[in-house]
């Protein structure tokens, strides 16, 4: 999806998603692996999760973890072909370049359709539709 606004032009792809299928308790971890490039002319500086929310057609709103541990930002990401920079931080994407990373969210309830809003500031929002879980 590719955002623009201010003196900054992103494009914020949703690479791919990962859930543990084990409970801890009632709820489990969602990853969600992100990838921010930087079309503009200047460095972003930033933080993609500052307002990111999860929200479920169950009334289900949820935060990604805040500062999650290098165990917890892992689903086996280089599995997939991914870095697991936490987003949860701020991160600088120079002109031409790209961040890849991944938010983490700990979501009660069974497999459903999740939506994934994020601003970015600078009127930069963008929202993904994907799947919580096997169907």
């Amino acid at each position: 999806m590719e955002l623009t606004g201010g003196a900054n032009d992103l494009v914020v792809t949703l690479e791919t998603t990962a859930f543990d299928p084990v409970f801890d308790g009632p709820d489990r971890t969602f990853w969600m692996y992100l990838t921010v490039e930087n079309a503009g002319e200047s460095t972003w500086r930033g933080v993609p999760e500052a307002d990111a929310l999860l929200t479920d057609e169950l009334d289900g709103r949820f935060r990604p973890e805040r500062a999650p541990s290098r165990r917890e930002r892992s689903s086996d990401a280089g599995s997939f072909g991914y870095d697991d920079v936490d987003l949860t931080r701020p991160i600088a994407v120079a002109p031409g370049g790209s961040v890849q990373g991944v938010l983490v969210f700990r979501v009660t309830g069974g497999p459903r359709e999740v939506v994934l809003d994020l601003d970015l500031g600078d009127d930069l929002r963008a929202a993904f539709v994907t799947n919580f879980g096997l169907f």
